[in-house]
C-alpha cells in the first residue's frame, strides 16, 4: 500500500513538474521573441544546467534568426532575465 503511494505521489509530481517546465519555457519564448525580434515558432531552447533541464527554470539559452541570448529564471519573481549583452539590432 505505502509503495503504491509513493509511485502513485512520483507519478503526479513528475506531471507537475513537466507542466511547469512547459509553462516557463513558453514564457521564455515570447520574451526571446521580443528580445531577438525572431518569430517565437523560429526560436530553438536550450537547457544550460540541471536546474533548466529538471524545472525550466536555471540558465537557459535561446537561439534564432542569427541571434542568442541567455536567460535565468529568477524564482523570486517569477520571471526570465536576461543574462547576456542584448543582441544587435539591424
Amino acid at each position: 500500500m505505502c509503495s503504491s503511494t509513493l509511485v502513485l505521489l512520483a507519478i503526479l509530481l513528475g506531471g507537475c513538474a513537466a507542466s511547469l517546465r512547459k509553462d516557463r519555457v513558453a514564457d521564455l519564448r515570447q520574451r526571446a521573441a521580443f528580445d531577438l525580434s525572431c518569430p517565437f515558432d523560429q526560436l530553438v531552447v536550450i537547457p544550460l544546467d540541471e536546474a533548466a533541464k529538471e524545472h525550466g527554470g536555471g540558465t537557459t539559452g535561446v537561439s534564432g534568426c542569427g541571434r542568442q541570448a541567455t536567460y535565468l529564471w529568477d524564482g523570486y519573481t517569477g520571471n526570465w532575465v536576461m543574462n547576456s549583452a542584448a543582441p544587435p539590432r539591424e
